[in-house]
């Protein structure tokens, strides 16, 4: 893991919406944090093939793409107000990209590491190259 000039790093649990959020804002601080998901993916309960996911195959957001989105990274315009599954997981993965080439720190290594299944501790688990 890549420190910043003081040193400070920062663990956040899960890469869902607010993990995201928790890491946009940490980087906004000039903390490094890294991104510890279970699942192989980004997106929380959006990621539909993740094991811990509610999401069924023709699930829509319950909530207009209008409050679905975050302020700094506007929803495309021609997206249907409430977004299918697929749709807001795709966008919580182009989130993530954003915030990785928006990071002055980012040194191009994965900031985001998948809990392996084996072990309580997500420690020596693969990097993922979202964030």
């Amino acid at each position: 893991m890549q420190t910043t000039r003081d040193g400070r790093r920062v663990a956040i649990v899960g890469g869902g919406p607010a993990g995201l959020v928790a890491a946009k804002s940490l980087l906004e601080e000039g903390l490094h944090p890294t991104v510890f998901e279970r699942s192989s993916n980004l997106g929380g309960q959006w990621n539909a093939p993740g094991p811990h996911s509610g999401v069924w195959k023709t699930m829509r957001a319950n909530t207009s793409k209008v409050t679905m989105c975050f302020s700094d990274f506007p929803l495309e315009e021609e997206l249907p107000m409430f977004l299918t599954n697929q749709q807001a997981h795709a966008y919580l993965l182009k989130y993530a990209k954003h915030l990785r080439s928006s990071d002055s720190t980012d040194t191009g290594e994965g900031k985001v590491r998948p809990q392996s299944s084996s072990r309580q501790l997500p420690l020596s688990a693969t990097s993922l190259r979202l964030i």
